[in-house]
Formats: C-alpha cells, sequence, structure tokens
C-alpha cells in the first residue's frame, strides 16, 4: 500500500517504535524483518534505520559484496575507469575508496587537494591527445590529465622559488610565460612536493594500470593475470577493515573459472578470448555471489534479511 521502498522501510521502522513502547517486555532480538531482495533495499535500511537520533540497532544479512564491500566497491570502480572515459568524477570516486587512500597513504583532505587541482586546470577526461583521438574526440591536449600534469611540472622547472611569496590557497601562479603554449600552474598546495609527487604517480598509475586492463581480448589466464597485477598496484585493505580479505580472497579463487573459457577450444593456437566487458560482469557476478553482512546475525539488535538467509 506504500507509494515506494522508502515509505516501505519507514512504515517497518514507525512500526517497530510502535510495538518496543506498547510491549514492555518485547526485546529487539525478538524482531525480524524479511525482505524479497536485499539489494535494492540496502541503501533505504542504511538511511531510514541508521537516521540519527539513532533509536533502532540492527544487524543485516544477505547483502552482496558488489554492493556492501570496500573492497568489491574499489574492484569496481577500477573497471569504470577502465571502460568510462578516465573522467575527474570516475577518477577522483575511485581514489576516494579507503582501499585505495590506504595503499598511497593518502586522506580524504587530500585528495580533495587533487579535485581542486583538476578544477583549476580544466582537466575533464582522457590521459592524453592519443587516447581522446581514440574515443573520438579531435586530437588535442585540451582538458586531458596529461596536459595538467604537464602545467604543474613547468611550474616547478620556470619558476623562481621567491614568486611563491603571498600565494594563498586560492591562487594561482600566473608570473612565467608560456612555455610552448602551456601555462605553468601551481598554488600553495604545490609546494607540497611529497603531495605533488603523489599525484603524478597515482595518476601515471591509474594510466598505465587502464591502458594494461583496457589492451584488448585475451585468454582468461591474462585476464586473471592482468587484474590481479591491477588489485595489488593499486589497492591495499586498511587494518581496520580486516573483514573485506574474505571478500578479496573469495573473489580471487572465483577467477580461477576463468580458465574454463581456455578450455572450449581444442587448438592452442586459438584461445577463446574474452572482453572487457564480458570480463566486467564475470567480476560483478563474482562479488554479487559473496555475502555480505552488517552487525551481528540475529544478536545486534533488529534482525534484515531475505527470505532465505
Amino acid at each position: 500500500a506504500c507509494p515506494g521502498r522508502y515509505r516501505e522501510v519507514e512504515t517497518v521502522y514507525n512500526s517497530i517504535l510502535y510495538n518496543l513502547d506498547h510491549d514492555k517486555e518485547l526485546r529487539l532480538t525478538d524482531i525480524a524483518v524479511l525482505v524479497p531482495e536485499i539489494s535494492p533495499y540496502k541503501p533505504i535500511i542504511d538511511s531510514v534505520f541508521g537516521k540519527q537520533p539513532r533509536c533502532l540497532s540492527y544487524n543485516l544479512a544477505d547483502a552482496r559484496a558488489e554492493i556492501e564491500s570496500i573492497f568489491g566497491k574499489a574492484v569496481m570502480g577500477i573497471l569504470q575507469v577502465v571502460s568510462g572515459r578516465f573522467s575527474r568524477k570516475e577518477v577522483f570516486e575511485l581514489l576516494l575508496n579507503p582501499c585505495v587512500m590506504h595503499k598511497w597513504r593518502i586522506s580524504a583532505d587530500d585528495v580533495m587537494i587533487f579535485v581542486r587541482w583538476a578544477k583549476s586546470l580544466n582537466i575533464y577526461h582522457t590521459f592524453d591527445d592519443k587516447e581522446k583521438e581514440k574515443r573520438g574526440y579531435i586530437q588535442s591536449e585540451l582538458y586531458t590529465w596529461k596536459q595538467g600534469l604537464v602545467r604543474m611540472t613547468l611550474s616547478r622547472v620556470l619558476s623562481d622559488p621567491a614568486d611563491f611569496t603571498g600565494l594563498n590557497s586560492r591562487d594561482s601562479f600566473s608570473g612565467t610565460p608560456d612555455f610552448q603554449g602551456k601555462k605553468p600552474f601551481s598554488d600553495f598546495s604545490t609546494g607540497d612536493l611529497e603531495l605533488l609527487e603523489k599525484f603524478y604517480v597515482i595518476i601515471e598509475t591509474l594510466n598505465r594500470v587502464s591502458g594494461v586492463l583496457g589492451a584488448g581480448p585475451a585468454s582468461g589466464k591474462t585476464w586473471k593475470k592482468r587484474f590481479l597485477s591491477a588489485c595489488d598496484t593499486l589497492l591495499e585493505i586498511p587494518p581496520h577493515l580486516s573483514s573485506e580479505k574474505s571478500v578479496r580472497e573469495s573473489l580471487y579463487g572465483s577467477l580461477e573459472e576463468l580458465e574454463v573459457y581456455d578450455g572450449l577450444v581444442t587448438d592452442s593456437s586459438d584461445l577463446f578470448c574474452l572482453d572487457l566487458p564480458f570480463f566486467t560482469e564475470f567480476i560483478k557476478s563474482g562479488l554479487g555471489a559473496i555475502r555480505g553482512y552488517y552487525g551481528d546475525y540475529l544478536t545486534s539488535g533488529v534482525t534484515v534479511s531475505a527470505m532465505l538467509p
């Protein structure tokens, strides 16, 4: 009878509060909410049950790792960058993942500085002019990541350190002439050489990994090697998210199934080649088959689960 899923969850939540208020012997662990399919309800349940001030504690079973897992989101973020336009949005959504930040020892504040640099440098999508041409755009370095990195490099090569005096975080350095049509760029934050170097290395590494994963159709064995190398290069699970290790191990274990496709042909010189969309769906399916949890099942307040937990 509710007009939508959000109102459904709100109605259930308010019903639980009402019953607890009118039955003093009722406990949270006596209550279960059975959902036909967890995935579409998961973000709504988190929003309603986790709203502050929080009145009810709950546990959630049967969520898919594709949606719930931090490591799973990082993996799908990498594949999104590879299959997408290498856009500012795709890159920074990936960099804000805890597994990526821990790997590169950066914070959310550092990523926000990277975002400000990208906006100031008019970086929008694609790494360089060659990649731009491959995607059907006019061959030009305008709005690419490479032109932004070159402009920041020029500011270190061409500028006089005395010229940085008086700059604040919103100022951009414009005291040097153009170099081959490119204007050197810097602001107060680019004075942090360690952070500047991390920005260079992260973007260059992400582009290299993107090139490897997007290199074209390959055998299952090759895809497994490419994927494991990409994850080792870009991701590391933080100590406080140790539960993510089980997701990683389960996903890595499912990669063994890729080699089944290599056995579909009898001639070793004519391998059964898998493309990027197929591999992306394979990983998505693998994550979807891994169960995720929130809280301790049956013991952490109200239990929310699918019909067959």
